[in-house]
């Protein structure tokens, strides 16, 4: 859901690509942070939402919780997991 929510539409060429291998899940969601957001910055839970919209739709049918909790879960989820996590 993180990866729909932020994704950068303006750029049509550049799909959120989904990987499942036997050993891992890879997702790419191309392009970059919003403008003056760093990725400690984003990690340590401040959020810069690029569709608004979606992301209330999406919160209200209970399918993301809150804002900025994306990518600190999914680290701590691969940590928990003795994964090695690849920004």
């Amino acid at each position: 859901m993180n990866s729909l929510v932020h994704a950068d539409y303006v750029n049509h060429r550049s799909p959120i690509q989904i990987a499942i291998f036997d050993d891992r899940l890879e997702i790419t969601n191309p392009g970059a942070l919003p403008f003056g957001l760093s990725l400690d910055t984003a990690i340590s839970g401040v959020s810069q939402l690029r569709n608004k919209v979606l992301e209330r739709t999406f919160r209200e049918l209970k399918l993301t919780e809150h804002w900025g909790s994306g990518l600190k879960r999914m680290l701590e989820a691969c940590e928990e997991k003795i994964f090695s996590p690849q920004i």
